[in-house]
């Protein structure tokens, strides 16, 4: 329906202007929210195989909240259920555990069909999940997320301990970041069975990612893992040049004027380009 304003038009500063138009905007945005949303219980064409540890890893980061409702359709026992509840702290990870334990407990291997229709069943109602993870074709596709638009590009090399110090003080969730560095569950296990204290958790999977990488563990495989977790931020400030700042040189003229709103604006726009 078109709004009454786009066709007999109102002064702009009309309340029942603004009304119309946010009215209609929204049910168009809306509308093709729907179309682009699949519909549960369609039929979608499910890869043959049996889903990762990549896959389960990004599969946890999205179900989160409803993954009592998904480990059901799994068929995974309630007295199940209720250990990696206990046993593991936040939705994250008690997901991540619950579609590890559904990947040991079947009789014959785990199947992406099994996963998409429990995705898609109405109880779940995520069809979403199940098309991006069960139907697509090449894991990497959505494994490897592409890195944010930088004015810097990324350092050469590896990190250096210093560096692996400071990030280990900004990660949050460590084990998460752990396996979208690729590191194995048992890697991450001994760490947090052996290691007191959250800070030296963060440092000593970093330091096992170093070691058991060797040369493959550069700032553009830190910068992949970060964005997988959603860390772009620590993207921009671990692994990307930053280029020198020459403040003092070319604000030196306008300095001499005293307008300190100009110098204020310059010092914006370096902020802005990273230097």
């Amino acid at each position: 329906m078109v709004p009454a304003c786009l066709v007999y038009p109102l002064r702009q500063d009309n309340a029942k202007h603004h009304q119309a138009l946010q009215e209609f905007h929204r049910q168009e945005k809306q509308d093709v929210m729907n179309a682009n949303m699949p519909v549960a219980g369609q039929n979608l064409v499910f890869k043959r195989g049996s889903p990762s540890t990549s896959v389960l890893n990004l599969l946890a980061r999205e179900v989160c909240s409803t993954w009592k409702v998904l480990c059901r359709q799994l068929r995974i026992p309630d007295s199940d259920l209720h250990q990696i509840e206990a046993d593991n702290q936040g939705h994250y990870e008690q997901c991540y555990h619950m579609l590890k334990r559904w990947t040991e407990v079947q009789v014959n291997p785990p199947t992406y069909d099994d996963l998409g229709q429990a995705l898609q069943h109405e109880a779940v109602g995520r069809p979403d999940l199940a098309e991006k993870y069960c139907c697509h074709s090449g894991e990497d596709e959505y494994v490897e997320i592409p890195s944010p638009p930088l004015t810097a590009p990324f350092k050469e090399g590896r990190p250096n301990p210093r560096q692996i110090l400071s990030l280990a003080r900004e990660v949050k969730n460590w084990k998460q970041l752990g396996r979208a560095l690729r590191l194995h569950d048992p890697q991450l296990d001994e760490i947090d069975e052996d290691i007191k204290g959250l800070f030296e958790k963060r440092h000593a999977m970093l330091r096992r990612w170093m070691e058991a990488k060797g040369s493959a563990a550069t700032y553009r495989e830190l910068a992949r893992g970060l964005g997988i977790v959603g860390r772009r931020d620590l993207i921009r400030n671990f692994c990307c040049e930053r280029k020198r700042c020459k403040l003092p040189y070319c604000l030196l003229s306008v300095s001499r004027t005293k307008r300190w709103s100009t110098i204020f604006r310059k010092c914006r726009q370096m902020d802005r380009l990273g230097w």
